[in-house]
């Protein structure tokens, strides 16, 4: 459990629970209470390796996403933009790391992949079911990921602006492009398309919390 602090807004607890089934499925759901009534957005961002040692760029990844979202220098959310030919689209299983070296103006700005996707027949946002959204495949150990969320889009990220920071194995600090990140999102702060926001009263949230799931597997 998470608990920021009361103030001027009051505070808020954040429960997330993970749950890991003989199916090799982790689910991760989320619940909150807040001291009074706020807005609330809570969204795990898991980083991934399926081959344990070695970088993320042979990993092949498939999204089922028709449209992205382009940033600006700082990361902000500027513009929705088709995926058709350009980098970002991973509807057919492409290699991360031969898709880093692509000429396009926002691998070049941000010099990674941290952008946010819109999952196929949710573009207007708010809760779906439960379906899969992503894979990904390491050749090298067979292993292979699937990520479901009830959310309208996911956050694809390579990582590259973490390597250094330090972390809690042997290996020591996070190596460049050492992992993979993917997490679910409602609809991004557009000022054209604002996302839904989890409204929380006092002592309980109202909302009906997202649900992310990730499936790992042999092939």
């Amino acid at each position: 459990m998470l608990t920021a602090p009361g103030g001027a807004a009051g505070g808020a607890s954040v429960m997330v629970n993970y749950r890991l089934d003989d199916d090799g499925k982790l689910t991760i759901e989320h619940s909150a209470m807040a001291d009074a009534p706020a807005p609330l957005r809570v969204h795990p961002h898991p980083y991934f390796n399926l081959n344990g040692d070695s970088g993320v760029g042979d990993h092949t990844l498939q999204i089922g996403a028709d449209y992205f979202v382009e940033v600006d220098a700082m990361g902000a959310p500027v513009a929705v933009a088709a995926v058709d030919r350009t980098p970002f689209d991973f509807r057919q299983p492409a290699p991360i790391g031969a898709r880093l070296h692509w000429p396009d103006s926002q691998i070049r700005l941000r010099g990674e992949f941290d952008h946010c996707f819109f999952v196929r027949s949710h573009f207007d946002g708010g809760q779906g079911a439960l379906r899969e959204v992503a894979r990904v495949f390491d050749p090298g150990s067979g292993r292979r990921l699937q990520m479901f969320t009830t959310e309208a889009a996911l956050q694809f990220c390579t990582g590259n602006r973490i390597a250094g920071q330090p972390n809690d194995v042997p290996a020591g600090p996070t190596r460049r492009r050492a992992g993979f990140g993917l997490g679910a999102n409602p609809c991004p702060d557009l000022m054209s398309k604002p996302g839904p926001t989890s409204s929380c009263s006092q002592g309980r949230c109202i909302a009906r919390p997202p649900s992310t799931g990730f499936r790992f597997s042999f092939r």
